[in-house]
């Protein structure tokens, strides 16, 4: 799923299920955040205190894609949530058969797990930036289905076509990796398409249903974590909303996912969904941004000082256009973590009297709630189901 489903259905969701708006400005913050935090390293403080972020998204062009033991650290606890072959609990796994088990699936039993998680670790000063990051993951198995987050020959596609007029979809020339080789299709709310599997089956996937379905569930479990509840059950969106919701994956029918996402904002300060006329803001990047709130001016400008130095290197900007980037600067902004492997000068310190902003910014406490929910999901959540992979 894209920016327009992680960020604004889920502010929606949030909102219908009864989360204020600011409460839910920062679940659904932090759960489009999963897709757009792309660096790792220490922050350095000017007293010497340090504090490590690990990213939970790759750079779609980074080469640490290619090799597993790297890139499963983000893909799998925060993307491609394996799903255990739809099996309810442990079972033994037989030799060749471990990375069907990653392979994700829609509203697994793993992924109730890793929301049950959530809400027992309830009451941590980043309880709703967790639960905005678990958000993202649990809507995402709906999203990816039949594919793994690893560099893996299960995730090969062919004979892809919309439903609707039987118009081929062309094959990416990525790797194998997640659903790379089926380019953006799985995160399009609005297609109905097919494809062959790597078992030679034809899958059909009708992605608006899915995203309702995906939405009716997140709401239940958001209704849950309300009612501090692991075990609950507990109605869905009315059928009013659900037919809004189908309404809008379908005909917001952009390619482009920021497109998409400005007609929900646009709706969502209408009052279309009935809570109010509301304006949520997401900065995913630079002024305005969580990382700027937290880091200060200073840091801000160092990282417009490495975007530049980078649009100006003309070979990397003919190897992006072979990949479709026709901006190098603004694919940067959404891939920062690649930027600061050609630094001009010395990412700033952090000085010390700032440190108390940086302690209670919502920045830090996505970085903690991120770094919690990669250690429950492979040594809690994925255990319990006898998977080891971290």
């Amino acid at each position: 799923m894209q920016i327009d489903f992680h960020f604004s259905a889920t502010y929606v969701v949030a909102r219908l299920s009864g989360f204020s708006a600011e409460d839910a400005g920062v679940i659904s913050y932090a759960s489009q955040y999963v897709d757009d935090s792309t660096t790792t390293g220490y922050l350095g403080f000017t007293n010497g205190m340090r504090y490590y972020r690990e990213a939970t998204a790759h750079p779609v062009l980074d080469p640490e894609n290619l090799f597993n033991d790297v890139s499963t650290r983000s893909w799998l606890p925060f993307h491609f949530l394996p799903g255990n072959e739809g099996l309810d609990g442990r079972a033994p796994i037989a030799d060749g058969d471990y990375e069907r088990h990653l392979v994700c699936r829609q509203n697994s039993k793993v992924a109730q797990e890793m929301m049950r998680q959530v809400i027992l670790s309830k009451g941590s000063p980043h309880t709703l930036h967790r639960l905005g990051i678990a958000s993202h993951v649990f809507v995402d198995t709906f999203a990816h289905k039949g594919f793994v987050g690893l560099h893996n020959n299960l995730n090969n596609v062919e004979s892809m076509h919309r439903l609707s007029d039987g118009q081929a979809l062309k094959k990416t020339g990525s790797p194998p990796i997640g659903h790379g080789e089926a380019n953006t299709f799985p995160d399009m709310p609005y297609l109905n398409w097919r494809y062959q599997n790597s078992d030679g089956e034809i899958i059909e996937r009708n992605n608006p249903a899915d995203f309702v379905l995906a939405a009716d569930e997140l709401f239940k479990w958001f209704r849950r974590y309300q009612n501090d509840q692991v075990v609950y059950e507990v109605a869905g969106l009315s059928d009013e909303n659900k037919d809004k919701l189908i309404e809008l994956f379908m005909a917001t029918n952009d390619e482009d996912g920021e497109s998409r996402n400005n007609r929900w904002l646009e709706l969502i300060n209408q009052n279309h969904f009935g809570f109010g006329a509301e304006a949520p803001l997401y900065i995913g990047k630079g002024s305005g941004s969580w990382k700027h709130q937290a880091l200060g001016d200073e840091y801000l400008a160092w990282t417009e000082r490495c975007l530049q130095n980078m649009a100006g290197k003309e070979d990397l900007m003919s190897k992006f256009q072979r990949f479709g980037a026709s901006n190098l600067l603004n694919v940067l902004h959404k891939a920062e973590a690649m930027s600061s492997k050609v630094l001009s000068d010395a990412e700033p310190s952090i000085v010390y009297k700032d440190a108390e902003v940086f302690l209670a910014s919502s920045y830090k406490k996505f970085h903690d709630a991120a770094a919690e929910q990669r250690y429950d999901i492979f040594m809690r959540v994925l255990p319990k189901f006898g998977i080891i992979a971290s």
